[in-house]
């Protein structure tokens, strides 16, 4: 149910001297020079629904402060701040208390004024004043208006949303989780202010830099790996350095026993030398039993002759070896030569593969991690993409048609706000300004004076168009005047 004030009642409150009664209509505007009590009776009625109780109420030599007003219905509400009279002979500081009374429109009394009071005005109407005359043309002034609008017209994120918002999957074989995967510190478990989801896209971009960073990491040790890896490491060559190894084997056999078969028919040669030899020094010995002088210069003859053909025989001998030698060095040697450079060189490709093959698999691995951090890099980015998505619809849905508070820009119907025609900007400032307002459709305006006589006029016109009643205070050249313009 809406409410509206019938009457006022003032009596020596603040700068109020004696009894102010006026009927404030639907505009009601409040003339005179600096202290003459103008701001007084606005803050007289601010008094009723501030609650509590102030001494400084009461003007300096009176003996206590009354407020009352009656709204259109009947109901009356009054609100008395006096001393409390002391005890006889009792000392001490003087004491103040306030009584609220509240009649309802048949003259009962409520049992539950505090509770009435904050029903009539839970949230009074903000000054729209205050908006307009913000110049959204400067760089301040934008800002400014930016920052009270959102206050006016607060944006919230509820945590559901924001949770939402952050689900992604940590991994390509893992599917969505319903919590959200990135465990955010601290997540708070009401509302998210526009600061508030700053905090967590900051957080998300911080976290999705450091994914970055891992992945490019993982890709500087998958270049650093892959450059490790040897030519020639391209198959395992163990069978074929098997094969190789058989046949340098066969060769060396072959020429070992060669070399045993040569050693044998030298020993026999040899051998059949000796035996000369002893027949030769048998015969040598009878014909010196025969002839002692000619046998002795016919042995050292036969001896001599015996030694001749013993050296003709073993260099003979030493010859055929040294050529069969040859022959087989010359036969075999390249065959040789071949098999121990191919072992050679499988022994290497074959120590180059293991070595690959353990640097593929570290590759692997590592690539695995890579297409992880990758897949999560892309997920962190969609996050961030519908966590402004959220702020961006959230910013497009403010509670006034028309009207949009996107990234410090204040827009009325798609115009930035200092283009949009006075009318227009009013009605929006008052549609703001009295949203969450209680159930007494009153605005007080202080310091009017500032406004020019143009905008006064639109915030009237406003105002009362959209059903609200004004009391606004303005500084003026005479004495205090009352007076009702609607």
């Amino acid at each position: 149910m809406r409410h509206r004030i019938k009457q006022i009642s003032i009596t020596d409150t603040y700068g109020c001297a004696g009894t102010t009664v006026f009927n404030p209509g639907s505009i009601c505007v409040i003339t005179g020079q600096n202290g003459s009590g103008k701001s007084s009776i606005l803050k007289a009625l601010c008094y009723i629904f501030e609650g509590g109780m102030d001494p400084s109420v009461i003007r300096r030599g009176a003996e206590k402060s009354v407020v009352s007003f009656t709204l259109e219905d009947g109901t009356q509400i009054t609100k008395t701040t006096a001393p409390v009279k002391q005890r006889r002979g009792q000392d001490g500081p003087v004491k103040y208390r306030a009584d609220l009374e509240i009649l309802d429109p048949h003259g009962q009394p409520i049992a539950a004024p505090m509770s009435f009071i904050k029903e009539l005005s839970e949230s009074f109407a903000v000054d729209p004043a205050q908006i307009l005359r913000i110049d959204a043309s400067t760089v301040p002034g934008k800002k400014a208006l930016y920052e009270i609008l959102l206050k006016l017209a607060p944006v919230r994120f509820a945590p559901d949303e924001v949770s939402e918002a952050l689900k992604y999957r940590t991994s390509v074989e893992i599917p969505m989780q319903e919590p959200d995967a990135l465990a955010m510190p601290d997540f708070p478990s009401t509302f998210l202010d526009l600061d508030g989801l700053r905090k967590v896209h900051g957080y998300v971009t911080e976290f999705r830099r450091r994914v970055g960073i891992t992945k490019e990491e993982s890709d500087g040790a998958i270049s650093r790996l892959e450059r490790g890896i040897l030519p020639g490491a391209v198959s395992d060559p163990s069978a074929e350095l098997a094969q190789a190894e058989e046949a340098k084997a066969a060769i060396l056999q072959a020429i070992n026993d060669r070399k045993a078969e040569v050693e044998r028919e030298t020993a026999a040669a040899r051998e059949q030398a000796s035996k000369a030899l002893a027949a030769a020094r048998a015969a040598a010995d009878q014909a010196y039993m025969a002839a002692l002088v000619i046998a002795e210069k016919a042995k050292a003859e036969a001896l001599e002759a015996a030694r001749a053909e013993y050296s003709r025989a073993n260099a003979a001998i030493q010859e055929v070896v040294d050529a069969e030698l040859k022959a087989l060095q010359d036969q075999a040697g390249p065959d040789l030569d071949a098999a121990t450079a191919e072992v050679a060189t499988l022994k290497q490709n074959r120590d180059a593969f293991i070595q690959a093959r353990t640097i593929r698999e570290q590759i692997a691995k590592e690539q695995v991690v890579c297409k992880q951090h990758i897949f999560k890099y892309d997920q962190l980015t969609d996050v961030l993409r519908r966590l402004e998505a959220l702020r961006v619809a959230k910013l497009q849905d403010l509670p006034v048609p028309g009207l949009v508070v996107e990234d410090g820009e204040v827009l009325i119907d798609g115009i930035p706000w200092h283009n949009v025609n006075l009318s227009r900007r009013v009605d929006v400032a008052i549609a703001l300004c009295c949203q969450n307002a209680g159930s007494l459709q009153l605005v007080q305006l202080d310091d009017s004076e500032h406004l020019d006589t143009e905008m006064r006029a639109a915030v009237d016109e406003g105002l009362k168009r959209a059903g609200w009643q004004v009391i606004r205070a303005q500084v003026s050249d005479g004495p205090l005047t009352i007076e009702v313009l609607a």
